[in-house]
């Protein structure tokens, strides 16, 4: 009986990579993840070629472990993410530009965030809280 799933691939892939596909397809997940920790590996720590084994590992690499897991675990993209470049609670300059218009202000993130996040950030000065998008190590930007 045929899966969904191979009727689409017999669609989609020429003759060969359709017969590769479909031998994948009843593969445990274990047999396709093939990108293992070589070292146990801290839950934010960030990856590096000698941390990870495995075909296509170097797309992992620069990414942050989203938790801890030992020496010879596989890992997964749920495994990992963009590294934090702003703690929780700690400082951030805000920025503020409008046409010739820059504001900064001293404030404080009230989330955790990776580049391109938007954290809920709050003005010392006034104590008003609102979004900003993370964009450097303790920076974040108002978008008008």
């Amino acid at each position: 009986m045929k899966t969904v799933l191979s009727i689409l691939l017999s669609l989609l892939l020429p003759t060969a990579a359709f017969a590769d596909a479909v031998a994948l397809e009843g593969a445990p997940a274990q047999e396709l993840a093939a990108i293992k920790t070589r070292v146990a590996v801290q839950a934010r720590q960030i990856l590096t070629v000698e941390d990870i084994e495995g075909a296509g590992a170097d797309r992992f690499v620069g990414l942050a472990m989203k938790r801890f897991r030992p020496a010879g675990a596989i890992i997964t993209d749920d495994d990992v993410g963009k590294p934090l470049v702003v703690a929780r609670n700690a400082p951030v300059r805000i920025e503020f530009q409008r046409g010739a218009l820059s504001i900064t202000a001293e404030g404080r993130a009230l989330a955790a965030g990776a580049v391109g996040d938007v954290i809920r950030v709050m003005n010392i000065a006034s104590k008003i809280t609102f979004d900003a998008v993370v964009v450097s190590d303790s920076k974040v930007m108002v978008q008008s």
